[in-house]
C-alpha cells in the first residue's frame, strides 16, 4: 500500500466555506497551483509588456518602450555599455510612465557601443 503524508491529504480533501450571503465557495488547492484572478485588480508587473533597442549608428545608445503597467508604477531604460578598451559601464535613462519611451546614449564618442539594453522597474 502506499503511503500518503499527511499534507498531501488534508489538501486534496479540505475545503473552506465562506459565511455570508452571496460570498463565493473557495477550496484549498496545493500551493504549485496558480492563484484565480480577482475581479477589479489593478494591473500588475505581469500585465506589463516592454519592448527595447539599440540605435542603428552612432552615438549609440538604446530605448525601452513599456504598456500595460499600473498607473503609479515607472520604469526606466538600463544600457550596459562598453568601450574600446573592454570596460563597461552602466547608463541610465529617465524614469516614464506606462505608455512612454525612455531613452539614453552611452557616449557620443563612436567608439563606445551598447553591450545590451535591459528594462528597471520601480519597486
Amino acid at each position: 500500500m502506499k503511503k500518503k503524508s499527511i499534507v498531501q491529504l488534508g489538501a486534496a480533501a479540505l475545503t473552506v466555506m465562506s459565511v455570508g450571503v452571496g460570498s463565493p465557495a473557495i477550496a484549498a488547492s496545493p500551493a504549485s497551483a496558480a492563484p484565480a484572478a480577482v475581479s477589479g485588480a489593478k494591473p500588475g508587473p505581469q500585465d506589463a509588456s516592454c519592448n527595447t533597442w539599440k540605435t542603428s549608428r552612432a552615438p549609440w545608445g538604446g530605448s525601452a518602450y513599456c504598456s500595460g503597467m499600473a498607473w503609479a508604477d515607472t520604469f526606466r531604460v538600463k544600457l550596459t555599455c562598453i568601450n574600446y578598451r573592454g570596460q563597461t559601464f552602466t547608463v541610465h535613462g529617465p524614469w516614464k510612465h506606462t505608455n512612454e519611451t525612455s531613452s539614453a546614449t552611452c557616449s557620443s564618442d563612436p567608439n563606445v557601443g551598447v553591450l545590451s539594453v535591459a528594462v528597471e522597474e520601480s519597486a
